[in-house]
């Protein structure tokens, strides 16, 4: 996962910021990146959204984070994000428990599910677990393994996300009360670009999977699943 894909995206430059205006130029950079991805995710046909989330699945299976966690606070991937389908099977198949967010005021609250079939649509059409489920409290999340989606990440655990800044209030609070958790971004390869343009307030991740491989955002571990 060190080099740069011939097909990664050719994205704007976010690493210069003028005098001033360094909230403005982050806000307009990040437009940028959104757009762009966004541009490059409406492209990923269901088959590809598929093959990508299968391989993220056995990635992510051989992760010490993945293999050390009882609890996985996880998505359904959509618009265009890798299909995370066979990573909730998984984690169901292996006796974790697991847990989707719905949104909640403006909010996200983890609700557990027990098979697939207790998730509907509901905030834009997402999948979302049934309300009637349990809720997890922070006592309860303590160590999971939080899985995130992103529009775009980099290797030092940046995260862009969609611009509603829900997984940002909710990683903001859950640290600032000192729950410990691991923090994963879930995306594909393509997503994976080289610098993410964040604010102070932004949440960054502490993993990044991919159907090629992890990498930790501090350095200390990576696994390329080519380098087998």
């Amino acid at each position: 996962m060190s080099g740069r894909h011939p097909a990664d995206p050719v994205l704007p430059d976010v690493s210069a910021v003028g005098p001033g205006g360094r909230g403005n130029a982050a806000c307009a950079q990040k437009a940028r990146v959104r757009a762009e991805m966004r541009r490059l995710l409406s492209q990923q046909g269901e088959d590809r959204r598929g093959a990508v989330g299968s391989q993220i699945a056995q990635v992510l299976a051989l992760a010490p984070e993945w293999q050390q966690a009882d609890t996985v606070l996880a998505f359904s991937g959509a618009h265009g994000e890798p299909n995370t389908t066979p990573l909730l099977e998984l984690g169901l198949a292996e006796g974790r428990t697991v847990a989707l967010p719905r949104v909640d005021a403006e909010r996200l609250a983890f609700h557990v599910i027990g098979r697939l079939s207790q998730l509907e649509r509901g905030y834009r059409k997402l999948l979302e677990p049934l309300a009637r489920l349990p809720r997890l409290s922070n006592r309860e999340i303590e160590g999971a393994l939080i899985l995130v989606p992103g529009v775009a990440f980099d290797r030092a655990g940046n995260r862009l996300g969609r611009g509603g800044g829900y997984y940002d209030r909710f990683l903001g609070r859950l640290r600032a009360t000192g729950v410990t958790v691991v923090v994963a971004g879930v995306c594909s390869q393509q997503q994976l670009i080289d610098r993410v343009p964040h604010d102070p307030g932004d949440q960054s991740v502490d993993l990044v999977v991919t159907e090629q491989g992890w990498l930790a955002a501090d350095g200390a571990q990576a696994y390329d699943v080519r380098h087998r």
